[in-house]
């Protein structure tokens, strides 16, 4: 099984953070399942594989062939039963917004076909991708689909671009207020940007990032010392730290924690 993550070329980086590659063709009798947890990111996600499932809050999505991925609040859980072979674009959090104009805030935990958003022309990139005889050459191929989509859009970042790269930064520990008083907005004008480009509020974003970071914590670790995740974490009580994480993760950070350092182990 691969899964390899690749840096976007210098004039993407304002709006992308990484692009993703997912191949497995082992013969399975039961489907492979993995769990995500909230990461703060969304995704423009191309499956040249077989359909699989995403269990997410609300419901379950059967895959099509090319799909957004807004933001997630808690846990989700791919069921996949075959090939498996697909790409993305992990934006960053409000470059989708800023790029092609949609409003983030009725994306949050859905996957929306982008066929229906985009037109048919974005299924041709499925297509192209299995046909690509490397990984370089995949990541040339999403590039071309941005570079046109840059080229042909007015394209208009905006102080919220700038309040997420500071918040990653912090790994959301910061102050709404000060945030917005740092980036001259008023408050409420931020919050209510915020939510529209990101799809959360800042607070409720700020959040996922400090639970985001203490699971990339978890998974690298092979000994965990909870009261340094916990303080790392922005927290001084653990009962409100693992209410929190359970809430937004879907499982309490023990158990997370064993779950997915087996994952781990099965990918390369």
């Amino acid at each position: 099984m691969l899964y390899q993550k690749l840096k976007p070329s210098p004039d993407f980086l304002p709006y992308v953070d990484s692009y993703f590659f997912w191949e497995d063709s082992t013969p399975r009798t039961t489907p492979f399942e993995a769990e995500s947890p909230p990461n703060g990111y969304t995704a423009f996600v191309f499956n040249y594989g077989d359909p699989y499932e995403v269990h997410q809050p609300g419901g379950v999505y059967k895959t099509s062939p090319a799909f957004l991925a807004g933001q997630a609040t808690s846990s989700y859980r791919l069921v996949l039963p075959g090939k498996i072979a697909m790409a993305g674009i992990v934006f960053k959090p409000a470059a989708i917004c800023s790029i092609f104009g949609f409003g983030m805030r009725n994306m949050t935990n859905r996957r929306v076909d982008l066929e229906r958003l985009l037109g048919k022309e974005i299924l041709l990139i499925s297509e192209q991708l299995p046909r690509a005889s490397s990984l370089e050459d995949r990541r040339s191929i999403l590039e071309a689909f941005l570079a046109h989509q840059l080229n042909s859009r007015k394209v208009k970042p905006n102080y919220v671009d700038r309040a997420t790269e500071l918040m990653i930064q912090h790994k959301g520990k910061v102050n709404i207020q000060q945030l917005a008083g740092q980036l001259n907005v008023c408050t409420r004008q931020f919050q209510r940007s915020f939510l529209h480009k990101v799809g959360l509020n800042p607070k409720e974003y700020a959040v996922l990032l400090r639970l985001g970071n203490v699971c990339n914590l978890l998974i690298h670790q092979q000994e965990i010392n909870w009261h340094d995740v916990i303080l790392d974490a922005g927290y001084y009580d653990q009962a409100h730290f693992i209410k929190d994480f359970s809430n937004f993760i879907g499982r309490n950070p023990a158990s997370y924690y064993r779950f997915n350092k087996e994952l781990l182990s099965q990918l390369s």
